[in-house]
């Protein structure tokens, strides 16, 4: 990865979804690169459609975290969080290439016979088109870079070429980046 670059760049960021829990409050909460930038806790009984938007400054030529956190304090088999959307700087992120750690009771899991786990593996893992029923973690990773030219000067990280999963490169169309002695305009 190229270092000390002079730009910072102000990416508008969109995260559709619906939750719904029949029996307790659920919060939704949603940090890039560990900052807080949205949480909310809904309300049982409603599905709740929402458009969580919120601008974040991000490096050039840097790899992205954006995480999901779905909680809430009563289990209930119905429940969810469904992501209909994710996107940055106007450009779509894929909403099924995510990474899901899914907060599972131990007590029950273990007395799941083989065949039960491997059928929740699949449902929690495989195909759950973009629903998600336990309280857990969804992440999604993106690069950020001025245009094409960051992409081409930053190599990925070892892990994303071990496991082929490069992260979607996300480029500014020129609005966003500023230089470091520039203030942020609202």
């Amino acid at each position: 990865m190229r270092e000390g670059n002079n730009f910072a760049l102000r990416f508008s960021h969109t995260v559709k979804f619906k939750v719904y829990n029949d029996s307790s409050p659920v919060s939704v909460s949603i940090c890039l690169n560990e900052t807080n930038y949205y949480k909310n806790e809904f309300s049982p009984m409603t599905i709740h459609e929402v458009d969580a938007k919120f601008i974040a400054t991000v490096d050039d030529g840097v790899k992205n975290l954006l995480t999901i956190d779905f909680n809430g304090e009563a289990e209930s088999p119905n429940r969810y969080l469904q992501i209909k959307g994710v996107s940055v700087h106007q450009r779509k992120l894929n909403r099924y290439k995510y990474f899901y750690d899914p907060i599972i009771d131990p007590t029950w899991w273990n007395a799941l016979s083989d065949q039960e786990k491997d059928h929740y593996l699949d449902v929690i893992h495989i195909n759950n088109g973009g629903q998600f029923g336990w309280y857990g973690r969804v992440s999604y990773e993106y690069y950020s870079g001025t245009d094409k030219t960051s992409g081409y000067l930053n190599d990925a990280s070892a892990e994303d070429k071990l496991t082929n999963s490069l992260p979607q490169w996300v480029f500014d169309d020129g609005s966003g980046a500023m230089y470091p002695w520039q203030e942020a305009k609202e």
